[in-house]
């Protein structure tokens, strides 16, 4: 049950950060900003440029973060597949070894 949970989350992740990442971004760009300038006095227009400099950095920040998440989805569900390869050849290498040791009459339990 766990691992179909996992397995779940895995497939939906990625396309929920990149809902919210558009989201997040939209928002901003839907602000009227001409409206915002025409009532700021000189101070408040610089504030206001900084503020927006540093919103947009956080935006791209946000967008190399959920880059990065996503890659790293990517990589678990790479992981877990060779993970289960990996146990699978084992466990027929396991069978084959059990099988030649009672053929040669040596496996004992």
């Amino acid at each position: 049950v766990h691992q179909e949970v996992l397995d779940a989350h895995m497939l939906i992740s990625p396309v929920k950060h990149s809902q919210l990442r558009d989201d997040f971004i939209s928002f901003f760009e839907n602000q009227s900003s001409t409206s915002c300038l025409q009532s700021l006095s000189t101070s408040s227009l610089t504030i206001f440029i900084a503020e927006n400099s540093y919103i947009k950095l956080l935006e791209n920040e946000i967008v190399k973060l959920t880059q990065i998440i996503e890659e790293l989805h990517l990589q678990n569900k790479l992981l877990y597949s060779m993970t289960i390869k990996f146990e699978q050849a084992r466990g027929h290498l396991r069978e084959k070894v059990n099988v030649e040791l009672s053929r040669d009459g040596l496996y004992h339990l």
